[in-house]
């Protein structure tokens, strides 16, 4: 039956729009790229990540894999890909997972963040205020 076909067709695109939305619900303050017709989800994480260490923290306590965006190249640093093409209650059971551990790790570093800057000067966190804010940054197509 074509229907059976169709449905197998649609399958791997509901797992990927189902992943994207756990995404954008467990890490609001990330920027989460629409796949474009692939299986990979790029994630902007630099809200909660100071760098890839963190990324390597989160991912070894939830364990599950990612590719750190470092991997394409240092305009990537703060990105991470997840490659969505595994079953769906796997993919749907990690993905949780992996966003508590990144959520942790983004607390630990804004408490590590904000207590760095209580030591630094008013004038030196003044002028670099925005830095991180300006940074931006095209989204990974690979």
């Amino acid at each position: 039956c074509r229907c059976e076909t169709d449905a197998a067709l649609l399958q791997p695109t509901i797992h990927i729009a189902e992943a994207v939305r756990i995404v954008r619900a467990e890490l609001p303050r990330a920027r989460v790229a629409d796949p474009d017709g692939t299986y990979l989800i790029w994630v902007d994480a630099r809200s909660y990540l100071r760098d890839e260490a963190d990324l390597d923290r989160a991912v070894r306590a939830c364990r599950v894999a990612v590719t750190p965006g470092e991997d394409f190249g240092e305009r990537y640093a703060g990105w991470f890909r997840i490659n969505t093409a595994l079953p769906a209650g796997e993919l749907a059971a990690a993905l949780p997972r992996l966003c508590r551990e990144i959520r942790a790790v983004g607390a630990v570093g804004a408490v590590g963040a904000a207590e760095a800057g209580s030591t630094a000067g008013a004038a030196e966190a003044g002028s670099t205020a925005g830095a991180a804010g300006s940074q931006s940054r095209s989204v990974p197509t690979h």
